[in-house]
């Protein structure tokens, strides 16, 4: 309920489930055999051959993993966190990415 009506808050799909972002475009998509989901997991930068992104290293756990691409890659890590991956990689101003431990 929304505080102070009598209104219930938006649900998305007709089933009685809050919609959110994963139920929107993760649902129908995660049966690709060419997409892989890997949750709790902290990314640390980019990685690049040249100026073509080839994939990312993460930590999972205690172990570092990498994730390598063929076609693209997507870097949703949120309003604060997906500025700071980019530094980390080498995107960005010279002054904010030597800050961050990475050259641009």
């Amino acid at each position: 309920m929304i505080a102070g009506t009598k209104k219930k808050a938006a649900r998305g799909g007709g089933k009685g489930r809050r919609s959110s972002a994963a139920r929107a475009f993760l649902e129908s998509a995660k049966k690709r055999p060419n997409l892989v989901i890997q949750t709790e997991a902290l990314v640390d930068r980019i990685l690049f051959e040249g100026r073509r992104c080839t994939g990312v290293r993460y930590k999972h756990g205690d172990a570092w993993v990498v994730a390598k691409c063929r076609r693209e890659t997507i870097l949703s890590c949120g309003a604060f966190q997906s500025p700071q991956v980019l530094l980390r990689s080498g995107i960005g101003h010279r002054t904010n990415c030597q800050s961050m431990g990475s050259t641009c």
